[in-house]
């Protein structure tokens, strides 16, 4: 990709296709974790074409109609007590089998 862009503007061609609006979600959803901002770093081109298709006229109007972004705090709270539901069933379930040769 990022040698694509060694020639033209978008993927591939020198205006936007179906293949750079496929992409665009993905690439943005990237840069929201430190880990994609950090491999995006590296490669300037293809961060010069999320900035041409974030001046592209649809997507500046898409985006206009998302809501703020902002964690969701429903899906924030099941995350953390998932996470403790899910230790706790594999600690007694550790603990279980290292007891299993004690109680036959």
């Amino acid at each position: 990709m990022h040698t694509a862009f060694e020639t033209r503007h978008f993927l591939v061609d020198d205006q936007a296709t179906m293949a750079d609006y496929f992409l665009l979600p993905a690439l943005t959803a990237l840069s929201f974790v430190p880990e994609g901002q950090d491999l995006l770093g590296r490669f300037a081109r293809v961060n010069q074409w999320l900035l041409r298709m974030s001046e592209l006229e649809s997507v500046i109007e898409f985006r206009a109609t998302l809501p703020p972004r902002a964690p969701i705090e429903h899906a924030r709270r099941w995350a953390v007590e998932h996470r403790a539901r899910a230790a706790l069933r594999l600690t007694t379930n550790i603990a279980h089998e290292r007891c299993q040769p004690f109680i036959s």
